[in-house]
């Protein structure tokens, strides 16, 4: 048995090689400690620091390993210390490879933004759109906007940035000449910033009702296109409600998902929901895409599940195959305030996250 001598103490360092495929253990940052982690990092990789001025944050990293090898969670066994080298190599390659393509992809598209939008609550909506962003921008390395557009604010809870005096989603609402730059947050994660919510939006959406002297429905649109070039994606939590802040988010919006629930009341709203779509995309935004809906808190060996989906795919809506599997470490992760990807990175629910991204980008 060897192990890793760090100044001060000793850590054993848990990991073999597989070929190209190196295995870590999850405690790997915790035994090692914030410090020599970042230390092996900037000795192999290059300079990195948890300041998002300077450099790319730890946790960003810790997420991108566990992507890079996929299989690193299904073993445990003393690694050689040469073995440390290896994974810091490879990982440089493909974050390399990574830029490369998120450069390629750069050139070819313009910001896209997508809604998540359901009338029913508790499906999931806000848990999805923040975990989504999180792996936009933590696995695929793209730079995302989230946009809390409920007025509960929860998605801003959850990447603790919730406040009453900061300016938010009210004021892109409210606001005639309004600088993005003063409502747009950095969080604590590499390429994901956050436009906040809080119960102001209930007043502001009446006020934009009675405001004659302005159109109400772009508002979105018009802010958005001050950032169109400083973001890949756009993603909007939406409140379980057709108000004047969701229209805008579908004004807004090239794509639309809609997550669901298998119970006696899954499709209760979805005619009412897709008529809004259509009327949108009929009246305001003719290039809304209604990608489909894709099924949460999935349990394979409920009977009943297993049904409902089949009755879901009857349907005439479009159904995402990939379906978010419940596990007992979600409700937890909005306590800790961390993305699901961060909180367990070898639960279901994290694995499933990551398939739904990359489905939604297939096309």
């Amino acid at each position: 048995m060897r192990y890793l001598e760090i100044p001060g103490i000793y850590q054993d360092f848990y990991g073999y090689m597989l070929g190209k495929k190196i295995y870590i253990s999850d405690r790997l940052k915790r035994q090692l400690g914030r410090e020599e982690w970042r230390r092996l990092l900037q000795r192999y990789v290059g300079s990195f620091t948890t300041d998002r001025r300077k450099g790319i944050p730890i946790d960003t990293l810790y997420c991108e390993i566990i992507e890079l090898f996929p299989w690193i969670f299904r073993e445990e066994v003393i690694a050689e210390e040469d073995q440390i080298y290896t994974v810091f190599d490879i990982y440089a390659a493909a974050r390399q490879e990574k830029s490369n393509n998120h450069t390629r992809y750069k050139e070819e598209t313009e910001m896209k933004v997508l809604s998540i939008i359901n009338l029913k609550g508790g499906v999931a909506k806000t848990i999805s759109s923040v975990n989504m962003a999180h792996i936009l921008a933590a696995v695929h390395g793209f730079k995302v906007l989230l946009i809390d557009n409920d007025k509960q604010g929860n998605a801003s809870k959850i990447l603790n940035r919730h406040n009453y005096e900061k300016k938010g989603t009210a004021d892109i609402m409210t606001e005639r000449n309004l600088n993005m730059a003063e409502v747009i947050q950095h969080t604590d994660y590499e390429g994901l910033d956050i436009v906040t919510a809080n119960m102001n939006l209930l007043k502001v959406n009446l006020e934009v009702l009675l405001d004659q002297q302005r159109p109400q429905q772009i508002r979105f649109k018009k802010a958005l296109e001050q950032v169109k070039n400083q973001y890949d994606f756009c993603i909007i939590d939406n409140a379980p409600d057709i108000n004047i802040s969701t229209i805008n988010a579908l004004v807004a919006s090239d794509d639309v998902m809609v997550p669901i629930t298998i119970d006696d009341f899954a499709i209760d709203g979805l005619e009412e929901l897709k008529e809004q779509i259509d009327n949108t995309r009929e009246d305001l935004n003719p290039v809304l895409n209604f990608r489909g809906y894709f099924v949460t808190q999935f349990d394979r060996e409920n009977e009943a599940d297993r049904q409902g989906e089949e009755y879901l795919k009857s349907l005439k809506y479009p159904i995402f195959k990939t379906h978010i599997r419940r596990t007992p470490k979600m409700k937890p992760s909005t306590f800790a305030r961390k993305p699901i990807m961060l909180y367990s990175s070898r639960c279901s629910a994290t694995q499933d996250y990551k398939n739904l991204v990359a489905e939604y980008l297939e096309v």
